[in-house]
């Protein structure tokens, strides 16, 4: 299965942020880091997303759909 990852750098302020990415990578993530990001977007199978509808931490709302574009 093939990964691709965008990060925001803040995301990696906590302990062992980037020692988690390391190992993510070391593992075949192909990942790269960003100053920001607009919004947080997963993609799977280009067929099911979830975006966030915040960009506070610790906020777990989001929009999940599986329909097409």
């Amino acid at each position: 299965m093939r990964v691709r990852a965008v990060y925001a750098a803040a995301s990696f302020d906590d302990d062992g942020g980037w020692q988690d990415l390391g190992s993510l990578v070391s593992r075949g993530e192909e990942a790269r880091v960003v100053p920001a990001l607009p919004v947080k977007l997963v993609l799977v199978d280009r067929s099911v997303a979830m975006v966030s509808l915040t960009l506070e931490g610790g906020s777990t709302d989001c929009l999940y759909t599986e329909a097409p574009p």
